[in-house]
This record gives C-alpha cells, sequence and structure tokens, in this order.
C-alpha cells in the first residue's frame, strides 16, 4: 500500500525556506565578518595616530629619575599630526567602503534570502508564521524606512548647511532622530521574530545547536544595551558583536544539518504543500 502526503514539515516549501534561511544566513556571516575586520582595521589605526602623539606626555609619567629635558615643543607634535592625517584620511576611505560592502551583502542576505526563508516556513507550518510576519515588518520595512528616513536626513543637514538655515538645521536633526527611532523599533521587533523562529526550528528539528543560537542571541542582545555604558562599552560591545556572529555560524550549521536530515531520510517522501 503506498504512503500518504508527507507532512507539512517534509514538504518542499519547508525544504526549501531551509534553504533560502541558510543562503541568506551565509551572506549575513560574510557582511558581519566584513564589518568586525573594518572595525579592526579603524581602531587600529585610530590608536596608532594618537599614541605616538601621547608619547612626550607618557614619557614624563614615571617613577624613576629621569634627566630633566626640555619639553617637545607643541609645534612639532602639530606637524607630526599633520603627517599623518593622509594616512588616517586613507583607513577612513577604506573603512567606510568596507562598510558600505558589507552593509550591500547584509541587505542582500536578509532580504534576499533570510525573510524569503522564513516566509516560506510561516507557509508550511502555520506555527512560524508569528517570527515570519515579526521578521517582515522588523527587518524589511524597519530597515527600509530606516534608510530612507537616515537619507533625507543626510540631505536636510546638507540643505541646513548651505542655507544656513537654524529652522532647517532643526528639522534636519529631528527627521534624522526619527529616522534612528522607528528603526531601533522595528528593528527590536525584528529581533523578536528571529528568537522566535530560533526556538521554533529547537523544537521543531530537535537539534540543540538552534538552541544555542537562540541564548547566544539573547546574550548579545543584553551586551549591547550595556555597551552605551561608559568605559567599558568597547569591550562589551566588542564582545557583543563577536557572540552575534558566533550565533549566526551555530545557525548555519544547525540549518545545514536539518536540510541533510530531510534529504535522507528514507521514511520521508517531500511533496509540495497545498
Amino acid at each position: 500500500m503506498s504512503s500518504t502526503a508527507a507532512p507539512d514539515l517534509r514538504s518542499l516549501e519547508y525544504v526549501d525556506g531551509l534553504k533560502k534561511l541558510r543562503s541568506g544566513t551565509l551572506m549575513i556571516i560574510v557582511s558581519q565578518i566584513i564589518g568586525i575586520i573594518s572595525l579592526i582595521i579603524f581602531f587600529v589605526s585610530i590608536f596608532s595616530f594618537i599614541i605616538p602623539l601621547l608619547s612626550p606626555s607618557i614619557q614624563e609619567i614615571t617613577i624613576l629619575p629621569v634627566t630633566p629635558r626640555a619639553p617637545s615643543p607643541r609645534a612639532e607634535d602639530f606637524m607630526r599630526m599633520l603627517q599623518r592625517i593622509p594616512y588616517l584620511l586613507a583607513i577612513l576611505i577604506v573603512f567606510i567602503v568596507l562598510l558600505i560592502i558589507g552593509g550591500i551583502i547584509y541587505l542582500i542576505g536578509l532580504w534576499g534570502g533570510f525573510i524569503p526563508g522564513a516566509r516560506r516556513l510561516g507557509k508550511a507550518k502555520p506555527e512560524f508564521g508569528t517570527a515570519s510576519t515579526l521578521l517582515w515588518i522588523g527587518w524589511f520595512w524597519g530597515i527600509l524606512i530606516g534608510i530612507i528616513m537616515f537619507i533625507a536626513g543626510l540631505a536636510l543637514i546638507a540643505i541646513a548647511i548651505t542655507s544656513a538655515s537654524i529652522a532647517t538645521a532643526f528639522s534636519s536633526i529631528m527627521v534624522f532622530l526619527a529616522g534612528v527611532g522607528i528603526a531601533a523599533i522595528l528593528g527590536l521587533i525584528g529581533f523578536i521574530g528571529y528568537l522566535i523562529l530560533l526556538y521554533k526550528l529547537y523544537d521543531v528539528e530537535k537539534n540543540t545547536l538552534y538552541l544555542a543560537a537562540f541564548i547566544l542571541s539573547i546574550v548579545s542582545l543584553i551586551l549591547r544595551f550595556v555597551g552605551f555604558v561608559p568605559l567599558i562599552g568597547i569591550p562589551i560591545s566588542s564582545a557583543s558583536t563577536i557572540l552575534s556572529l558566533v550565533s549566526w555560524i551555530l545557525l548555519y550549521v544547525a540549518l545545514g544539518e536539518s536540510i541533510k536530515k530531510i534529504s535522507t531520510s528514507p521514511s520521508t517522501s517531500l511533496q509540495p504543500s497545498i
């Protein structure tokens, strides 16, 4: 006797959703690695620019007796700083270019793979519907509105600078802040959808890698808020970025295992869902 129709979870739509999630996750991982590299280049360059300027002052702070010497002239410090400005500008350009490239890759992975994959899962299985909706609202419309408001704010700032209008400057700042606020709120909604998606994948696939990615993502979010604390903000933010990258890598591996398990299951007949 022939087998009946396959369960929804093993439908072609479900597997296609997992594959889209995985391809989008890979591009997001690449974009985050590019972002980390750009930040390393930026901070190393900044420190290499600042430390030589502070070296005369650092040399004066010592508990050992030293031979008195004339302090280095301020003019020499200023000339040394001017000589390093072209180098710093070049690094800044590289930093901006890498950020733009990483941002483009991130949006392609998010909008072209991850969100469509989540929506596929929502169609294949109703329990993924909430996560799919929140991701669509937060990480598609939220980011899109944020980008539009950010560009509009920059345009108004440029107009305010050229026209020297206080009213225009004030409105440009308000538009810019509104864009940041809307993007932040909707981005948080999308992140909640992402967490729900991870937990539902763990609940369905019974793979602890999904649960590990879920926990690391929550810790990363908490650390991002703690990162605003003065003095410890930079190391905390760095730890948050690393944990976020690790969570995406775990998700990528888990999705691969789920796809492989479905593809090699002898009792599963993949049929398109109705």
